[in-house]
């Protein structure tokens, strides 16, 4: 199968991505993830459209004002799942995304859902980070989750800044593989870092 398609995947893909950033509402944040499966479908053996389109369906579920919650984590639970068998997907970023997908279920409901899936959390950061220690966004998301959840169980975490200004190092040494490829995260480590500086 020749693959001829890349370059204008690529187009599309950063025609859609830079929409997102435009974007003003949760409505065009659905129709972005909407034209994300649509770029999916015709470009089934490339990975980003389905990181991208469940990575924006969990951020949706976690504003919490929509009514579609459940279908979009169960939309965003399958694409992780396909991704993780995606030989060509980068596994370090599908991990981080899975480790990101338990802590929306218990930023959902954390009463119920904090004890069952917190071990999830960690654990499939851990193996993002395992599988490529120069990714900063498991390691960024990992030191927020265990950051949150030492003020949950009313313990300080005293070594939080200290993580995130080595974090703030990988961020910089990070370079994505082409412009499409993951690279979120600074605004996260600069919005968390706010109480440090």
């Amino acid at each position: 199968k020749l693959n001829e398609g890349t370059v204008p995947y690529q187009h599309l893909l950063t025609q859609i991505l830079s929409k997102v950033k435009q974007n003003k509402g949760l409505e065009d944040v659905y129709n972005s993830v909407n034209e994300l499966k649509r770029l999916g479908k015709m470009y089934p053996a490339e990975w980003l459209p389905d990181y991208y389109a469940a990575l924006f369906e969990m951020k949706l579920a976690l504003m919490g004002k929509t009514e579609k919650k459940d279908d979009l984590l169960a939309d965003a639970k399958e694409k992780i799942a396909s991704l993780k068998k995606n030989t060509g997907a980068n596994a370090s970023e599908v991990y981080t995304l899975s480790g990101y997908y338990y802590y929306v279920l218990i930023a959902g409901n954390p009463e119920e859902n904090g004890q069952k899936y917190y071990k999830d959390v960690l654990g499939e950061y851990q193996k993002a980070i395992n599988l490529d220690d120069k990714n900063p966004r498991p390691q960024l998301l990992q030191a927020i989750f265990k950051n949150n959840m030492s003020g949950f169980l009313k313990e300080k975490d005293d070594g939080f800044c200290d993580r995130l200004k080595k974090i703030e190092t990988v961020f910089a040494e990070f370079v994505p593989k082409s412009e499409v490829d993951p690279s979120w995260g600074m605004n996260e480590l600069k919005s968390v870092q706010k109480p440090c500086n």
